[in-house]
């Protein structure tokens, strides 16, 4: 009876590549691909978001709110999703605790909201409501948080196939 069998966790077969015992993402195509999934789901439902709720906005640096800037907003919420979701997903340690997103989404949306209004980059218009908390408008605040959470799950469920290997005789 070794120690080994009585611990919680294993010694690390050899047969194992090193990626695999130290926790890091295969260095296969399917790490990219859940990545990019991600990213295109979470794009998709900002775009959609973004253009329902901008009629609760009046202004964005002065001008009207054009579609380019919503796209520009759209694209800079599906970075922030991927970028706080990635290590979530790609590294097996921290899998487990994929729910600590939505609070990081949460914190970033509020201190981009507070930022955004302190500095007049945009403004609400009277139906935005707004949350007396943090003195922030509802939709966006919940908006990264929400989505996010929205995407790393269907990322999570759609199987992504591993890449074929270039030397498989067809």
């Amino acid at each position: 009876f070794s120690i080994w069998a009585r611990c919680k966790w294993r010694r690390p077969s050899s047969r194992q590549p090193s990626y695999a015992r130290e926790g890091l993402p295969s260095p296969d195509n399917s790490e990219m691909k859940k990545t990019l999934l991600l990213f295109g789901i979470a794009f998709a439902l900002n775009a959609v978001w973004e253009n329902i709720h901008s009629f609760l906005y009046t202004q964005y640096k002065g001008e009207p709110i054009t579609e380019f800037i919503l796209l520009r907003a759209t694209l800079a919420d599906a970075v922030m999703i991927a970028v706080v979701a990635f290590p979530f997903m790609h590294f097996s340690r921290l899998w487990r605790y994929r729910r600590v997103t939505i609070l990081l989404w949460l914190a970033l949306a509020v201190m981009i909201e507070l930022y955004a209004l302190s500095t007049g980059r945009w403004a609400y218009n009277e139906y935005m409501p707004i949350i007396p908390l943090f003195g922030t408008g509802l939709t966006p605040t919940i908006q990264l948080a929400l989505l996010g959470y929205l995407s790393l799950r269907l990322a999570e469920r759609v199987p992504i196939p591993p890449a074929l290997d270039s030397h498989t005789p067809t």
